[in-house]
């Protein structure tokens, strides 16, 4: 009932892990393929979680492996990459680990001003902001599992991700401090499926699903 999709970053032909898990390098584009891809979500009873803002797909880096630098000024990140997070309706944003020069040199993760300002006040998103896996190289090096949760909900995350070291969620666990606030319990609702969810078998006998798999076989 949940996902972590779509993506939302522009292809702009040189991200070492974008490329083919972009739309395209248009707004538009990226933004009417987003908008069929999330009815067909919400046809099967699933929230959605846009990533990775404010754009993933100019830095060349992979940031699994390490801190991708964004050189770019802030008119064009946001009159370019962050346009389809203003047009689509998200439950749930991701942020990108990608340090942006023009704000600040810091990974978006731990920004305020492009999770409180931009993405909160100029484009008056109210949905669940997750923080990328915290365990991922661009961010891994320095501080530890909690300090990184830290920065990254003083930032503006509501919920932050350990993905693929147990051991480090464990120990995140066991020290932070959180307290669940009334804004965070109504952000997390929008994640709650609306109406009743399709059984699996009823999805794959309707004809929408039925005609989508013909194409992609005829692709």
């Amino acid at each position: 009932d949940y996902t972590y999709a779509p993506v939302l970053d522009l292809d702009f032909g040189h991200s070492a892990v974008i490329g083919r898990r972009s739309f395209g390098r248009q707004p538009a584009l990226v933004v009417n393929c987003a908008k069929a891809l999330l009815a067909g979500f919400c046809a099967a009873g699933m929230a959605n979680c846009g990533k990775h803002f404010p754009g993933h797909g100019w830095a060349q880096a992979d940031s699994h492996i390490s801190l991708p630098q964004d050189e770019r000024s802030q008119e064009a990140i946001l009159s370019d990459d962050v346009v389809p997070y203003g047009e689509l309706s998200l439950a749930a944003v991701m942020t990108a680990h990608v340090a942006y020069r023009a704000f600040g040199g810091m990974p978006a993760t731990y920004c305020p001003y492009l999770l409180k300002t931009v993405l909160r006040e100029q484009l008056g998103f109210k949905g669940l902001v997750f923080s990328d896996d915290l365990t991922m190289g661009a961010v891994a090096r320095g501080d530890d599992i909690t300090q990184r949760a830290q920065k990254a909900l003083a930032a503006g995350c509501d919920m932050v991700l350990v993905c693929n070291r147990p051991d480090e969620a464990d120990n995140l666990l066991e020290n932070l401090s959180w307290v669940r606030s009334e804004s965070f319990t109504r952000r997390f609702e929008g994640l709650v499926p609306k109406g009743t969810m399709p059984s699996l078998a009823a999805l794959k006998n309707d004809t929408r699903y039925i005609d989508a798999c013909r194409k992609m076989q005829l692709g």
